[in-house]
């Protein structure tokens, strides 16, 4: 089994035993799931804190996450980004 972990704002991390698609299907309630977007297999980010898309990246003021292809195109859709 995966470990989907959360890291928030305040620098908090939390564990929790499940893949990221069944954490974000299944444990995230229902009027936040519009509020992340997975980037990668293993990473999801909240959309309010995505500064740039940069290539093949993902620009928060916290960390840069690798954006891959499969994801790129749902991404930009909800960002409206024009390609």
């Amino acid at each position: 089994k995966y470990t989907a972990i959360f890291n928030t704002i305040d620098k908090s991390e939390y564990y929790i035993r499940s893949s990221l698609s069944n954490t974000l299907k299944y444990l995230i309630p229902d009027h936040l799931k519009s509020s992340f977007i997975q980037v990668n297999r293993a990473e999801a980010v909240g959309i309010s804190y995505i500064h740039e898309v940069r290539g093949h990246e993902v620009v928060t003021s916290f960390k840069t996450f690798p954006l891959t292809e499969a994801y790129s195109a749902q991404l930009r859709k909800v960002l409206r980004v024009i390609t």
